[in-house]
């Protein structure tokens, strides 16, 4: 893990800029206006969502997953233990925020929301990633000793956070395809604790991880 903080702590230039934190944003919260909803897109992001599913822990038991199961490193917004108060006050106003747009849509829509508990800004994958698995499709089951050494890394990279990564709320975005974001920023921009450099310092300690991960935006879905 000395490698792989010494990238994190090396990177200040991955931290993006007020400014071009501002920009990606404006550009998302533009494309319903913009572009009007996007069908194609709608029914590809409708695959990612399962009425059913619920996350599970690296602790809890059974130590095994299915093939193309996807395992995520995150920051949780509403979890009892991990998060405080003020997290989980927005977490509340974001799921009041998807009850009210799903109760303004059309009479027959459909629409997924997000299990109390279960918010979360994704950091990286140590393994398949939900964009890789699209591309490459009958990703093998992971081994309870690949679970295992998977859960002993992302321990020793979660130590090695500085205690001041601080993030705040931006704005909610709704993009073309139906899918409503909760987009978050530094609260100082461009500090040395950012995101970015959290996902550098993931991408060392999981080198055999999925290329494609999740975009530069710090964003809860």
């Amino acid at each position: 893990m000395g490698t792989a903080t010494s990238k994190a702590d090396s990177g200040t230039t991955l931290c993006a800029s007020s400014a071009e934190v501002q920009a990606k944003h404006s550009e998302l919260a533009a494309q319903m206006k913009n572009r009007g909803v996007d069908t194609a897109a709608m029914m590809m992001s409708a695959k990612s969502f399962d009425e059913g599913m619920q996350p599970r822990r690296y602790r809890d038991p059974p130590w095994s997953l299915p093939p193309n199961a996807v395992r995520v490193v995150a920051l949780p917004l509403d979890d009892e233990a991990l998060t405080d108060t003020h997290a989980r006050n927005t977490a509340r106003l974001a799921l009041t925020a998807a009850e009210q747009l799903a109760a303004a849509l059309p009479r027959g829509s459909h629409t997924w929301r997000q299990p109390a508990g279960t918010l979360h800004t994704t950091i990286y994958h140590p393994g398949v990633s939900p964009t890789a698995r699209a591309f490459a499709p009958g990703q093998p089951a992971p081994t309870e000793h690949q679970l295992q050494q998977e859960l002993q890394t992302v321990r020793r990279l979660a130590t090695s956070v500085p205690i001041n990564l601080s993030l705040v709320v931006d704005r909610l975005a709704l993009t073309s395809s139906g899918v409503l974001l909760l987009l978050l920023k530094p609260r100082v921009p461009g500090e040395r604790a950012c995101v970015a450099s959290l996902r550098a310092a993931a991408a060392a300690a999981f080198p055999h991880a999925a290329h494609k991960q999740t975009s530069g935006l710090v964003h809860l879905t």
